[in-house]
């Protein structure tokens, strides 16, 4: 075989992540020689659609993932009718999805975070060039290896310390170098003009890009740790209740993101939206940019 499972997913995520961030900094970037705000799409109306198609994503993979495991069940069984089992998994799918208690209030917080990291992705593509990006956000490595020390109680080796020191000095490296280059060409510090007319404020996409990866590692350890906790306390199971798999974690975390993005178009965009409408500036090119951000947490579940 040449390529494993496992392979092929690191491959997928690769791709995918690289893919997202091209995008999204050529969907932000194209318009710029207009110079009019107004030809581009709302940033908090993009990531709540991807929140959206999130949630019907993992919905529909939650729902053929039942459906699956009950024809594996009644396999032989020539009498059952697909279709009525097909629509009564839905809806027991969605009962069991949608279901607010206590564990899906628990991902409020990192809800949250992923979607102010969302949030800050298209800033930090917006005045930061891609290979500087990628670069530096590789910064969650180090946030999220402290924080799971700090949180988790996790084990750093020594080895792992000097692999952080130097990606942590790489990435200042690369940064100092990049801010340097622009303000020797630019007539503002910390500025750039181009041939575009509109302004990158290298400041400004470092910033959103270190905060994108407190708040990344934050949410990341944080879901573990709900997770981990959640199985150490379970000791008894009853016969009606099974744990919650992956999509629905998903699908919960999704919803909460949801309600927050709706609020932020409320209390931010809501003037912007009444004037062009919700989705001004979407074309092709950004419903791509929705549907790569929306498949995010089903990439990562791959490799996991």
């Amino acid at each position: 075989m040449l390529l494993s499972a496992k392979n092929a997913s690191l491959l997928a995520g690769v791709f995918q992540q690289t893919a997202l961030v091209l995008i999204i900094r050529y969907s932000k970037t194209r318009h710029r020689e207009t110079s009019n705000d107004n030809d581009t799409y709302l940033t908090s109306v993009a990531v709540l659609s991807a929140e959206i198609f999130k949630l019907f994503f993992n919905y529909i993979l939650e729902v053929i993932t039942n459906i699956r495991s009950k024809s594996s069940e009644v396999k032989g069984n020539s009498n059952n009718c697909g279709s009525f089992r097909m629509i009564t998994t839905s809806l027991t799918t969605f009962q069991q999805i949608a279901k607010i208690n206590r564990e899906s209030l628990k991902l409020i917080i990192p809800a949250f975070l992923y979607l102010v990291q969302n949030n800050l992705l298209f800033v930090a593509l917006s005045n930061l060039s891609v290979p500087t990006y990628q670069v530096t956000n590789q910064g969650k490595l180090l946030t999220t290896a402290l924080i799971s020390r700090v949180l988790l109680r996790k084990k750093i080796h020594s080895m792992q310390y000097l692999a952080i020191a130097i990606l942590g000095l790489g990435v200042a490296v690369v940064n100092i170098s990049e801010y340097h280059a622009k303000a020797a060409n630019s007539p503002t510090n910390g500025q750039q003009i181009g041939a575009n007319s509109k302004v990158q404020n290298h400041t400004l996409g470092l910033l959103a890009v270190v905060i994108s990866c407190i708040t990344s590692g934050f949410a990341g350890v944080y879901f573990e740790y709900i997770l981990k906790k959640k199985s150490n306390t379970d000791t008894t199971i009853t016969l009606n209740e099974k744990p919650l798999s992956l999509n629905c974690r998903n699908f919960q975390l999704a919803f909460w993101s949801f309600l927050f993005a709706v609020f932020q178009i409320i209390v931010h965009d809501l003037d912007k939206v009444k004037n062009f409408g919700l989705f001004h500036g979407f074309d092709s090119i950004v419903i791509l940019v929705v549907i790569a951000q929306g498949i995010t947490g089903f990439v990562v579940s791959l490799m996991i």
